[in-house]
């Protein structure tokens, strides 16, 4: 499954030319490097190392914290996970935040790819509050395929899905990836990472809902296709805070709680639990009137929900959404699409999920 968004902007950068085997996925977050070195082997994606890199000490701060480093920090942070991971390879694609980016479909009446070409950027200006200019622009159309079934196909539009970059934030990424000892291969939007690497081969809307420290991003996606996204400003660190706060504790220790005892439904964790119900329950009411959209706009049902990022470690979290959106939901098990030692299993099942964008990153060069 591919989400080829940008492939066609690289040339420029030297695109898959002469790339070796083996591969980087580099996931620049907010309060964790994470990085997967994959390699391609008898036609499976094998998982060399990985690892995870909290930032905040780099600014004096928790772990587990959010922090916004300067670049080189960025840079030393880099430098000492290539070192500790043992990675092996300098060719690399990075994440690029969707807050960073913009994507959105666009619907056009049937006409031929060259009135297409020139249609797209005029419709585009009015989705990008910049001048086209500043950005990186692709676009791919979404095929019949991704409808339902009983759709009429001879419905006279074509949508497309666009996607734009910032191009100072390629410039910027460039600049720190070089810096860092890696080779600046290509970059992907991190939605696109995290939908490809916890899609399977289902041929129902499903919404990843990537649960970060600072933000939350959320995708529907049907038949390999990312057809909404949305993102809001909350992710797993209000929840750490807002125990903190409440029980009247420091960071580490309310991190620690989110982690081993997050939603329990025993009696003597109620309090707890309540505190990360009414944030949560916020960032889900987002998400439902995500999946009430798609229905109204296509006649299509969310069918699955699978929950990936840091968020998703916080104990009791599927059951709580099991509750909330009724409807089956998934931890994310992006190691599951990798070869790896079975003595990894213990560790990958547990935490696999904040890897999500790491190895959707590399999965896409191999």
């Amino acid at each position: 499954m591919d989400f080829p968004i940008f492939k066609k902007s690289l040339s420029d950068l030297n695109f898959l030319k002469g790339k070796s085997q083996s591969v980087v996925g580099i996931d620049i977050g907010s309060s964790y490097i994470k990085i997967v070195q994959l390699k391609k082997k008898n036609e499976r994606a094998v998982l060399e190392t990985y690892g995870e890199l909290a930032v905040a000490p780099y600014k004096k701060e928790p772990i587990g914290r959010v922090v916004h480093l300067d670049d080189q920090r960025i840079i030393k942070a880099l430098s000492d996970i290539n070192k500790e991971a043992g990675i092996t390879t300098k060719n690399s694609i990075v994440s690029v935040p969707l807050r960073k980016s913009f994507v959105t479909v666009l619907e056009f009446p049937r006409m031929s790819d060259s009135d297409l070409e020139k249609a797209i950027p005029f419709e585009a200006r009015k989705y990008i509050p910049v001048p086209l200019s500043e950005v990186l622009m692709n676009w791919q159309i979404i095929p019949l395929s991704s409808f339902s079934e009983g759709q009429n196909e001879a419905k006279p539009v074509v949508n497309i899905l666009l996607a734009a970059v910032y191009k100072d934030v390629i410039e910027k990424f460039r600049n720190i990836i070089s810096s860092a000892g890696f080779e600046f291969t290509a970059f992907e939007i991190e939605i696109f990472s995290s939908a490809r690497s916890n899609m399977r081969q289902e041929v129902y809307p499903v919404l990843v809902i990537d649960f970060g420290a600072s933000t939350t991003k959320m995708a529907i996606v049907e038949r390999g296709i990312v057809r909404l996204v949305y993102s809001l400003d909350r992710g797993s660190q209000d929840l750490t805070l807002a125990l903190a706060r409440s029980l009247n504790i420091d960071f580490p220790r309310a991190e620690n709680l989110k982690r081993e005892i997050g939603l329990s439904n025993k009696p003597e964790h109620k309090d707890l639990a309540s505190v990360m119900e009414s944030i949560l329950t916020f960032i889900f009411s987002d998400a439902n009137h995500m999946i009430l959209e798609y229905r109204k706009r296509h006649n299509r049902s969310v069918e699955k929900i699978i929950i990936s990022g840091g968020g998703a470690l916080a104990a009791g979290i599927v059951d709580f959404s099991v509750n909330k959106f009724g409807m089956q939901v998934e931890l994310a098990n992006p190691f599951s699409k990798v070869q790896y030692p079975a003595f990894l299993e213990p560790v990958l099942s547990r935490s696999g999920s904040i890897f999500s964008n790491a190895i959707g990153l590399a999965l896409r060069e191999l």
